[in-house]
């Protein structure tokens, strides 16, 4: 169970960056060897500015940041993540996975960290980051895997014109943006395997053990949304001895902090936080 905040939204806002700042000392006083993942995006920026604050003025730690192969067209986060770090006065390191490496074959330590399905197609690129983290002596590696699910979250409020889409959705025999049910499956599969899967997945997926949820109202708290428990399956190490993955957005009190929040705070003057 979570308390009821009943407190104003500035009042929220205050309290989450108290409760962050203090999650962020406790972990960066229990090692050395500081790192931070950064994509630019609001995660991993505010992630990397509270350890930045955390660790002090003039102390330096690398930020790791994922950058596109040349000529492949895909949008590199090489760019915004530099003016965060021009800002905070740190080098980014731009990370590239060996074109060899499949995003179907995971890594031996891989295998042998991961707390359950390993949903992320990017288990390549961590490979990397990991190993470029620990060249760089880095021991504790900052990732804001999860802000989504609390600081930045963007949950649409069940009001009377949500269900209305919903519903004409439904009638268009399109799928709600927002399910009962999170997605049966942690793959996409081409059409025609979709439509002819074994009797027995079939069954599973009829008998799966998830409840159905509904998203809040306004004026109602937060609350807890199924899917929220994947987070606790991110292994907590990268490299079994060397490289460490702190998540502070993972910690149980911000989540708690979160789920007390009521609905409305999602929204501020019309605008998604």
């Amino acid at each position: 169970d979570a308390p009821r905040f009943t407190g104003s939204q500035a009042d929220g806002v205050a309290e989450a960056e108290h409760l962050l700042r203090a999650i962020m000392r406790q972990r960066a006083g229990r090692a050395s060897g500081h790192g931070a993942l950064l994509s630019g995006g609001l995660d991993s920026s505010l992630l990397t500015w509270l350890l930045a604050e955390t660790l002090g003025p003039g102390v330096r730690f690398p930020l790791l940041t994922s950058a596109a192969p040349e000529g492949s067209g895909l949008a590199n986060e090489l760019a915004k993540a530099r003016i965060v770090g021009d800002a905070l006065g740190q080098t980014v390191h731009p990370v590239l996975p060996p074109a060899d490496w499949s995003p179907y074959r995971l890594s031996t330590n891989q295998l042998m960290l991961g707390n359950g399905v390993i949903q992320s197609p990017r288990h390549y690129l961590y490979q990397r980051f990991s190993e470029d983290a620990a060249a760089l002596g880095v021991q504790a590696l900052y990732d804001g895997v999860y802000g989504e699910h609390t600081v930045t979250a963007r949950y649409p409020l069940a009001t009377a014109g949500f269900r209305l889409r919903m519903l004409l959705r439904r009638l268009r025999g399109l799928d709600p943006v927002f399910s009962a049910r999170r997605s049966r499956s942690f793959v996409q599969l081409a059409p025609h395997r979709a439509a002819a899967l074994p009797d027995a997945i079939i069954a599973a997926q009829r008998d799966e053990i998830e409840p159905s949820y509904r998203l809040p109202r306004p004026g109602e708290p937060w609350l807890f949304v199924p899917g929220d428990s994947m987070r606790l399956g991110a292994a907590s190490e990268m490299l079994p001895g060397r490289v460490r993955a702190e998540l502070p957005y993972r910690d149980v009190r911000l989540w708690r902090l979160f789920m007390g929040f009521p609905t409305d705070f999602a929204v501020r003057d019309t605008m998604l936080r």
